[in-house]
């Protein structure tokens, strides 16, 4: 049995979450971010393990904000665990001391000129990390997607992928990814992971260019 004490103590550690599907978005955000949200939830999810990512997640979306040409929005990521259920619905375990992470990530507007629901691209936090440059990237992908004039395609790859690379039409039905998995920025270049074996660098001084890697498989 536990004390009163011991009770206090896990009361304050532990938060007992509702079924996410079915709870309403802002009172599951204030269970567990506390008020760190900047902008309302629009929508929440159960992220189960998976390769390489071995606990289960809670990800809370926040409403996008409009920027230049794009949009920006802030996920939280949270570790939870089991609970047990109540009324037939599953109930999971926060656990405060560990907290939630949040995670940036950019989606071009495009034609639309409205914030999409879909194409959010994350950006691996850096100091060099700017949500403006990575739409930029992002822009100039849409624009080899789209036959831009201008723009020049350098390919390298490792074994056996050199054919992709040697092919314009595979090599482009693979940057035409429609979810990247995550843009990198150093001080003088942008790479977007278009997947976990395609690499795509473009320079700030050489915007016509676009530089493809084609590697083995990387976890990420």
């Amino acid at each position: 049995m536990f004390s009163s004490l011991s009770l206090t103590i896990l009361s304050a550690i532990l938060v007992l979450l509702p079924d996410p599907p079915t709870a309403e978005p802002d009172a599951l955000a204030e269970m567990v971010l506390e008020g760190r949200n900047q902008r309302p939830i629009a929508s929440q999810a159960i992220q189960f393990p998976q390769y390489m990512r071995p606990d289960t997640l809670l990800i809370l979306t926040e409403q996008p904000i409009p920027q230049d040409g794009f949009c920006l929005r802030t996920r939280w990521l949270a570790n939870i665990a089991p609970a047990g259920e109540e009324d037939g619905a599953p109930t999971w375990w926060f656990d405060r001391r560990r907290g939630a992470s949040a995670e940036r990530e950019v989606a071009l507007t495009r034609d639309a000129g409205t914030c999409p629901d879909t194409g959010y691209v994350r950006l691996i936090g850096t100091a060099a990390a700017s949500p403006d440059r990575a739409a930029w990237a992002l822009g100039r992908l849409d624009a080899y997607l789209k036959d831009a004039e201008g723009l020049t395609v350098r390919c390298t790859a490792q074994h056996p992928l050199q054919p992709e690379c040697d092919n314009p039409a595979r090599l482009r039905a693979r940057l035409a990814n429609p979810n990247p998995l995550a843009i990198m920025q150093g001080r003088d270049s942008a790479q977007i992971r278009i997947d976990s074996m395609t690499d795509l660098t473009i320079h700030y001084d050489e915007p016509e260019t676009l530089s493809v890697d084609l590697h083995r498989l990387v976890p990420f």
